[in-house]
């Protein structure tokens, strides 16, 4: 039987850093995408995460440090699917992102 891809946008292969935190806690998760397109990226993570989680999230696209400019991209996402974690490793974690907007400025 033949694979046929069923996600509408091109995901490109980029690890970037990642802040996660579920919409209702304080608590922020680091991390770093795998793959990334507009509509959605895919990560690991130490933390635990269920689909239909709902995730406020800050991609770091460019930081150049405490005296730098920075650009993030933040987003609120929908977590779809969730990969178990194998031994001594991190969970996979699909997400699809809502809406987004690019922060410009400082730390």
């Amino acid at each position: 039987m033949a694979f046929r891809e069923r996600r509408k946008r091109a995901r490109m292969a980029l690890r970037l850093p990642l802040r996660l935190r579920k919409a209702d806690e304080a608590l922020t998760i680091e991390c770093v995408t795998e793959n990334l397109s507009a509509t959605g990226f895919y990560c690991h993570a130490k933390e635990a995460f269920a689909p239909g989680d709902r995730l406020e999230c800050v991609l770091f696209l460019w930081d150049m440090g405490s005296q730098g400019a920075t650009i993030r991209w933040r987003c609120d996402a929908k977590v779809t699917r969730v990969e178990p974690a194998g031994e001594d490793s991190e969970a996979g974690i699909g997400c699809q992102i809502d809406n987004y907007v690019l922060l410009l400025g400082q730390s």
